[in-house]
Formats: structure tokens, sequence, C-alpha cells
């Protein structure tokens, strides 16, 4: 069941919070973004059994920007009100937003979980199961778990293993934990194997300053990485190629490098 705070509710801009582990919110919640726009003021007071709750407004603090009304329904709305959800329940999988899609084009927070919601539905689901073992019959789909980036969570070679169509580097000990640079090896592989010219031409690494500390066989594939936005700096100006890759970064790399194998036909 859904409502508004007002019939002539326009837009808002607020903190939002994402109470569940999804494919669908994993680089929002990796970058640590957890500001919404969103056109409309609608929420989900009801929802179906079963249904995961993607998306709520957080109701610890005060909007941003809003042309609301004042009264019970803007109170509704500001507190921890459902934005989004996912059903994947008796043969259906869709998501479900709470606000107007069709106002203009500034809904890009919406626009931007319905990718990953395309993106979720053509890799697999993400489930709190651990990953199957790669020799697995279910290893045709991503069942990776994932954490927010700040944690230590850290991807195994299993994981990676997990996800169906990666070229995994021959002899990987799947115990063991996979840093930035050897999952940037993963996607590079994977991409060559299916036709990506191995050179890259443009510097991207001088930016950092802990460039050296980038494996010698790796310095190409990083290039291309930083050059493709598919892996990004940290705060403090440097790539960490050495620091085990965490389980939601790893769901944004993959995310950002899914339109390049695509494109590779």
């Amino acid at each position: 069941m859904r409502e508004t705070a007002s019939a002539n509710a326009m837009d808002a801009l607020g903190y939002v919070t994402y109470p569940s582990k999804s494919l669908i919110t994993a680089s929002y919640v990796s970058e640590g973004d957890y500001i919404m726009y969103g056109y409309g003021a609608g929420y989900f007071t009801a929802i179906p059994d079963g249904a995961q709750v993607l998306v709520r407004m957080d109701g610890s603090e005060e909007l941003l920007e809003g042309f609301l009304p004042a009264g019970d329904g803007l109170k509704a709305f500001k507190n921890n009100s459902i934005q989004a959800i996912s059903y994947r329940e008796n043969g259906m999988n869709v998501v479900l937003f709470a606000n107007t899609l069709t106002n203009k084009v500034h809904q890009h927070d919406e626009f931007n979980f319905i990718s990953n919601a395309a993106f979720a539905a053509v890799a697999g689901t993400v489930e709190e199961e651990p990953a199957p073992e790669p020799d697995s019959e279910e290893n045709d789909a991503m069942t990776l778990t994932y954490t927010p980036a700040e944690s230590s969570a850290a991807v195994t070679w299993a994981d990676l293993s997990a996800v169906n169509g990666l070229v995994i580097p021959g002899g990987a000990d799947s115990a063991a934990s996979v840093t930035r640079e050897e999952a940037v090896e993963v996607l590079y592989r994977t991409a060559v194997e299916n036709g990506m010219d191995a050179v890259t031409m443009a510097e991207y690494l001088n930016a950092f300053s802990d460039e050296g500390d980038i494996s010698a066989d790796r310095v190409q594939m990083m290039n291309w990485a930083v050059g493709a936005e598919i892996i990004l700096g940290r705060a403090g100006g440097t790539i960490d190629p050495k620091t085990p890759v965490t389980q939601g970064e790893l769901a944004l790399m993959i995310q950002r490098f899914q339109p390049i194998l695509s494109s590779l036909g």
C-alpha cells in the first residue's frame, strides 16, 4: 500500500538507510552515499510478505531540502518510511519505488537503482549464505554476500569463482583473501579473454602516492581499471593495491565492469 505526504507534495532531498544487503543498493553502500532525491514524497505503508526493504528514509535526520506541506503526512514520510522494495516470490522479480519516476529527469538515485536492479537480474542475486564452491553446479549465478566498504570482510578466490564467466588465474588458493589489484587482474583477464585489446596507452597511476606498491605484472591492469573507473583511489590519494578487497567493493567493481564486458560482445 502506497501513501504520499500530501497530494501537493513535490520534491525532497534527504538521508536514507539501506536495511538489506542487495546489489541494487551495493554501489551506494560501498561509496557511503546515504542521500537520495525523490519526487512526490511517496512511501509504502504495507508491503507483501517476503519483500525486501531496500531503502528507508532516515528518521534520525532532517530533510536537506523539500517542498512538502506540513502535517501528519510529512511526519510519516520522514519517520523511517519505506522508499523502495524488491519482491522475488511466486515467479515474480520486481523492484518498486514509492516516488514518482516520470517527473523530468532529476531522480538520478532511483534511476541508478533501476540500472542496478537490471544488472542484478542478469548477474544473479546477493544472498546471505556462503558462496558455492568453485566446482558447484550452482555457479551459474552470482551469489556473493557483501558488506559496506569500510568493513573488514574480504573476498576470497572461492567467492570470485562463484561469479560465472570470470577468468580466474590458475593456481589461486581458494582460501586466501583477494587484494584490490588481484580483483582487478580477474576483471582484466576476463576482458582480454573476451576480445579486449590489452594495450592501455594513457597513464592514470601517477596520481597515486603508492603507485610503486603495485605489482610489476599488474601495473598495466591497474592502469586500465583506473582509466575505466572500475577502481578508484582512496581519500588520502592512494590506490591501496595490496589491501584485501571487501565484498561491497567487489560488487561495485563488477557492476562497473559489466558494461565493458557487454560491449565486447
